[in-house]
Formats: structure tokens, C-alpha cells, sequence
């Protein structure tokens, strides 16, 4: 929902992670596209609270798209070492790999782990440690940037 005061997204439910990756992407389009009349941030509602990005330069939004969208075709080829459970623990966690590890193996179950996932076990198969430097490159390409923009009393 685009308006005067920016974009508005909102989903019933707790926020997650897919919740700032689809926000932080909405929010580099508006700011890159930078339409007359709109204010260039975004607000994010969710049952448990809410978060905004705020606004970023036209060329720097579109820095991190053009970065995005390299990740992206890079992926089609090969699979990406980027898992964002564990890329968002990593980069809230002052890029830990500590974090990014627990969440990626949940010791407390290890069926709620991201490294659970089939779709993940299947691309990997054959790697012997998948939260590699290449993991922290994707990681803080990703998410990184997102950081800087972001206003949320929940973290």
C-alpha cells in the first residue's frame, strides 16, 4: 500500500524473516524509483509490533538491488550458501557464527533447524561446512545494509 507517508505492509502474524527480507526489498524499489510525492520509508506491521526502514539514497538503493539481483542469478547456477534464519541470527548477532550455527542445527531440535530442511540437505549435499566465508559474504549482502535502515524496538 503505497501512500504520502510511504509504504505499508502489514501481515497477522509474527514477524520473521522472510517478513524484513520481502520489507528491506519492497523498500530499495520505492527508494530507488523515488516517486514524487511519497516519502522514501517503509512500515511494517505484524501482531507482535512493528518495524520501519528508513530512507535510503536513490543510488545506494539501487547499489544493493543491482547486489541482490547478482545474488540472485548467481543462485540460478549453483546454490547460494545463504539461508536466512541463520544469515539473520549471524548479522543480529554482530556476525557470529556461534548464532548462525545454533540456528542452523537447533540443538534443542534439531528438526527446527534450518540445516534440517530437505530442499537445503538435497543443494548441499557433499558440503562439508555450508556456513562458510561465502555464507558471511551472502549474509552481509544481504542483510546488512537492511540494518542501517532499520527502526525496530524488538531487537
Amino acid at each position: 500500500d503505497l501512500r504520502p507517508t510511504g509504504l505499508l505492509r502489514y501481515r497477522y502474524d509474527d514477524v520473521r524473516v522472510s517478513d524484513y527480507l520481502a520489507g528491506w526489498i519492497s523498500h530499495l524499489f520505492l527508494c530507488a524509483m523515488a516517486p514524487a510525492g511519497v516519502e522514501p520509508q517503509t512500515s511494517w506491521h505484524s501482531r507482535d509490533g512493528s518495524y520501519r526502514l528508513t530512507p535510503c539514497e536513490p543510488p545506494a538503493a539501487r547499489h544493493h538491488l543491482g547486489e541482490l539481483i547478482a545474488l540472485y542469478r548467481r543462485g540460478l547456477s549453483a546454490p547460494l550458501h545463504f539461508f536466512p534464519k541463520s544469515a539473520w541470527a549471524y548479522i543480529n548477532r554482530q556476525n557470529s557464527l556461534a548464532a548462525a550455527r545454533q540456528r542452523w542445527t537447533n540443538n534443542l531440535n534439531a528438526a527446527w533447524g534450518e540445516g534440517a530442511d530437505p530442499a537445503f540437505q538435497l543443494a548441499l549435499r557433499g558440503v562439508a561446512d555450508p556456513l562458510d566465508d561465502d555464507f558471511e559474504r551472502c549474509a552481509q549482502t544481504v542483510f546488512g545494509p537492511l540494518l542501517d535502515h532499520l527502526e525496530d524496538s524488538r531487537r
